[in-house]
C-alpha cells in the first residue's frame, strides 16, 4: 500500500507533503517523490528519491515562499511494479512533463495498456503501472482536462486512487477512486 497526499492553497505545500510523507514513513515505505508549482505556472520542483524521506529532504532547495497560490503531490511508496529505483518513484509524468501523477492501488490491465502505447511509439522511462496513466492522458489530451481524466479512467481495470495536475491547468488538481 502507498500514501498519496495533495495540496492546494496560499501555503508553501513542500513543508505539508513532506510532513505527510514523514508521518507515514514508520510504514517501511522504499521511496517517495513530489512534484509542486505555483499556479501561475512559473516556478516548479520535482524531486524523488529512493530510500527514507530524509533522503528525499536532503535534495530540497527551495525558495518558493513568496508565491500566493500553490498545487502540489507527494507519494510515498512500497515497490509493487519495478524494483527500488529513483525511476520508478512517484510522482510519474508523461514524456512531455506536462501530466504528474501519484496513484495508489493496481491497474490490473497495465500490461495491455502499455503495450497498446509502445504500438503507438510510446516510450516509457519507469516499470510502473503509473506511468501508463500519464502516458494515456498524453495520449487522450484534450483542452478539456477532466474530460481527458474521464476518457483515461475509462480505460482503467482495478482499484485505484490517484491525483493528477496538468501543467497547463495549474490552478487544478484531479482526485479520483475506485
Amino acid at each position: 500500500m502507498c500514501w498519496i497526499f495533495a495540496y492546494k492553497g496560499g501555503k508553501n505545500p513542500v513543508p505539508l507533503l513532506i510532513h505527510g510523507l514523514e508521518k507515514l514513513e514508520y510504514r517501511g515505505y522504499d521511496s517517495a517523490g513530489l512534484f509542486v508549482m505555483d499556479t501561475n505556472n512559473w516556478l516548479e520542483l520535482y524531486i524523488r528519491s529512493t530510500g527514507k524521506v530524509s533522503q528525499l529532504i536532503s535534495k530540497l532547495e527551495w525558495a518558493g515562499e513568496s508565491i500566493k497560490q500553490w498545487i502540489g503531490i507527494a507519494h510515498s511508496r512500497r515497490a509493487t511494479h519495478g524494483g527500488i529505483k529513483e525511476v520508478n518513484t512517484h510522482p510519474h509524468h508523461d514524456i512531455n512533463k506536462r501530466y504528474y501523477v501519484v496513484h495508489n492501488g493496481v491497474i490490473e490491465d497495465y500490461h495491455k495498456l502499455k503495450t497498446e502505447l509502445e504500438k503507438n511509439w510510446y516510450q516509457f522511462y519507469s516499470e510502473t503501472d503509473t506511468e501508463v496513466i500519464a502516458a494515456l492522458l498524453d495520449m487522450y489530451k484534450s483542452d478539456d482536462f477532466l474530460k481527458t481524466v474521464e476518457i483515461v479512467i475509462n480505460k482503467l481495470v482495478g482499484a485505484f486512487w490517484l491525483v493528477i495536475i496538468d501543467t497547463k491547468y495549474p490552478d487544478t488538481l484531479i482526485g479520483f477512486r475506485r
